[in-house]
């Protein structure tokens, strides 16, 4: 039977099994990170391997609000300089912006860095991402090439028109440079 199979498994006090993430073995347990409430993130820790002049960011978003106009709602960034200032440096980012299209104020996926010109690009999607519904979002810069794309549910629906070979993204920041899930920098 399943107890001389798996064992005695260890449980809470409500008789739920406790999963152990590092033991292959453990209980499966259904896990998710829950950004809904305003400005909530989650901080990954600092590593060379983060700091990208070609990269490809992907993430699943759920929007739970209704959108504002103007109103950003960072995915994964990774800023460089002027960390929660209205012009702070990103090396990356993707994330919904609140923005009017055909009258209607919806979610529309974006992603954006700094150039060393101080610059920020951005590429937007032509369509938005319906509240409670989840979406797929990726962008992709490639420093060879120049491109920066951007996909939703795995379709391009953005690539940059112009060539970014002579305008590199912001890679290095330091010890201020954070990388995180979410939310944005802490204000």
């Amino acid at each position: 039977d399943a107890l001389e199979i798996y064992g005695n498994p260890v449980v809470d006090a409500t008789l739920r099994p406790i999963s152990d993430p590092a033991d292959s073995q453990s209980p499966w347990v259904q896990r998710g990170l829950d950004l809904s409430a305003a400005n909530q993130r989650m901080l990954v820790p600092g590593q060379a391997k983060f700091a990208l002049s070609s990269w490809t960011v992907e993430a699943w978003a759920k929007p739970g609000i209704d959108a504002t106009v103007g109103e950003r709602m960072a995915i994964v960034r990774r800023a460089v300089a002027d960390i929660g200032q209205t012009d702070e440096v990103l090396n990356y980012e993707i994330g919904l912006l609140g923005r009017t299209l055909a009258g209607i104020v919806v979610w529309t996926p974006y992603v954006r860095f700094t150039d060393f010109a101080d610059t920020s690009q951005e590429l937007c999607a032509p369509f938005g991402v319906a509240k409670d519904q989840w979406a797929q979002v990726t962008a992709s810069l490639d420093a060879i090439s120049g491109k920066l794309l951007l996909y939703v549910n795995g379709y391009l629906v953005g690539e940059s028109e112009g060539d970014y070979r002579d305008v590199d993204c912001v890679v290095y920041g330091g010890d201020e440079a954070e990388v995180t899930i979410g939310g944005g920098a802490l204000m």
